[in-house]
């Protein structure tokens, strides 16, 4: 039986078609589904948020308003709300932009030996030749599965019918954006656990190619950890003597939790530290527009926060985590490389986001991918994910497992593991 939603569709259409001047009429998706589409969240936004994930903040009307008001460079959005019998049923969230895999692909960082030289440079001369209209399933900004809710499906609807469903989405989305001038030729699924509804079976029989970028790196809160201290005890010896050492070196620098007025006054550091990190990183699909700080601390005020490492009255540090129901989510960072070393900057970031996660009471840290070995000594684990690639030309198509591989390099690193037995 299909779970109810305590709203009135036909009212809430009417209202959107008044408050909007735009005319939604549902259209047949396939068998008992149909849907409505709209470029800009406000269109459609109690009608989302009747459907959007209690628990997903990235999947609320906040997050995609301030997606779209300070975008990615080219970035365009598509919502899709899915309705089944004339019910709502679920909803689906689309960006589209201009892949450069130049723009994208750090060679320097995915080849680092002498030996590797020729890798680098065929990586390289590859990397310019690939710029192509891309349509992502997901939002480009984030780690995880920020692509599709269906908080209405019965237990017998199968995960096979709901691909089914997004699937007739991404068709209707390419011929949305054609539209719009944009010739969707690539098509890119993210972020998506092993048991995830895109099972590996389901969308290989559909042309798409699996494959795993860096695993996202995250720290379990032990339910006894109190305080910071309860948390260096829980790790052997060889680690607390280090994570010590480490957290001395931060002594001279003051941190500061900044307010948005700060967070204002110092925009274009923060952009800058961002920046220098981005750029180092070995595969980055997207740069944040300069104002996206501002624009996260306005909208969640206290549950956004940004801390600046200042050495006197000059930052040379920040980090920024968004403040879950459940867990903290270690954002973006940066800071002057030539102060790392002195500080252990890096390091003492990730141990200051654990001690915060301790005080705000938290279960997980999320520290997002990148800098996997450094996350795992201080307790992190990697969950791999996976997304799903698929060219729209079918010869393009089967060369996308071999380009794929080339381009994202490989990043070898040793798991360490910090904490007792």
């Amino acid at each position: 039986m299909l779970y109810a939603v305590n709203i009135n569709i036909l009212t809430l259409i009417r209202k959107l078609e008044t408050t909007t001047k735009t005319s939604f009429n549902t259209t047949p998706l396939l068998a008992d589904y149909s849907y409505i589409t709209a470029d800009r969240i406000d269109q459609i936004s109690d009608l989302w948020k009747s459907l959007q994930p209690k628990h997903n903040i990235f999947l609320q009307c906040p997050y995609l308003k301030l997606a779209e008001d300070y975008p990615s460079e080219g970035s365009l959005f598509l919502y899709f709300i899915i309705f089944k019998a004339d019910e709502p049923h679920g909803i689906i969230y689309f960006q589209q932009g201009l892949f450069k895999a130049s723009d994208s692909v750090n060679t320097d960082s995915n080849f680092r030996s002498k030996q590797d030289s020729f890798a680098r440079r065929a990586q390289a001369r590859l990397a310019r030749s690939i710029q192509v209209d891309t349509l992502v399933l997901g939002n480009i900004l984030l780690t995880g599965e920020n692509a599709f809710h269906f908080p209405n499906c019965n237990e017998d609807e199968c995960d096979c019918r709901k691909l089914k469903v997004i699937d007739a989405a991404i068709n209707v989305a390419c011929k949305e954006f054609k539209k719009k001038g944009k010739d969707i030729r690539f098509l890119f699924l993210k972020d998506y656990y092993p048991d995830s509804a895109y099972a590996a079976d389901e969308c290989k029989s559909r042309g798409y190619f699996r494959t795993a970028f860096e695993p996202s790196m995250e720290l379990d809160l032990g339910a006894d950890w109190k305080t910071y201290e309860d948390y260096l005890a829980a790790v052997r010896s060889k680690y607390r003597v280090k994570f010590k050492k480490v957290n001395k070196k931060l002594e001279p620098l003051e941190r500061k939790d900044l307010s948005l007025e700060e967070i204002i006054d110092h925009q274009e550091e923060l952009y800058n530290f961002y920046l220098a990190i981005r750029n180092k990183a070995g595969f980055n699909l997207v740069q944040l527009h300069p104002q996206y700080f501002e624009a996260c601390k306005r909208t969640y005020g206290d549950d956004f926060k940004v801390f600046g490492l200042f050495e006197g009255d000059k930052m040379i540090a920040f980090h920024s985590f968004f403040v879950l129901e459940e867990d903290l989510d270690a954002h973006w960072l940066g800071y002057t490389d030539s102060k790392n070393k002195q500080y252990e900057l890096y390091f003492n970031m990730l141990l200051l986001a654990i001690r915060l996660g301790i005080e705000l009471g938290k279960k997980r840290i999320l520290f997002a991918r990148t800098a996997m070995e450094i996350k795992s000594s201080v307790g992190a684990e990697p969950h791999q994910m996976y997304v799903y690639l698929k060219h729209r030309n079918k010869f393009l198509n089967s060369a996308i497992p071999k380009i794929a591989t080339f381009l994202k390099g490989n990043e070898d690193w040793v798991q360490r593991k910090p904490f007792k037995e």
